[in-house]
């Protein structure tokens, strides 16, 4: 076996477990997330409070429909 061969051979290796490693990694990151969503439940913390308007979010509100162009007269 020559030296050329040798090289392949380890370079093969190399990257077959650099490619291994980075699916068992992206494996472990799904798992992980698909554990850390269980917690959300998709309900407002505090659901009265959305029942009232402050004039902060209004101002925002009005600002927003300047700038995309609504007439506030319609």
């Amino acid at each position: 076996m020559n030296a050329e061969s040798l090289v392949n051979i380890i370079l093969t290796i190399s990257a077959i477990l650099m490619i291994w490693g980075l699916l068992r990694h992206r494996q472990k990151n799904r798992l992980l997330q698909i554990l850390d969503n269980d917690d959300y439940s998709g309900m407002a913390r505090d659901p009265d409070s959305l029942m009232f308007t402050d004039e902060n979010a209004m101002e925002q509100f009005d600002r927003l429909l300047v700038n995309q162009g609504a007439d506030m007269d319609e």
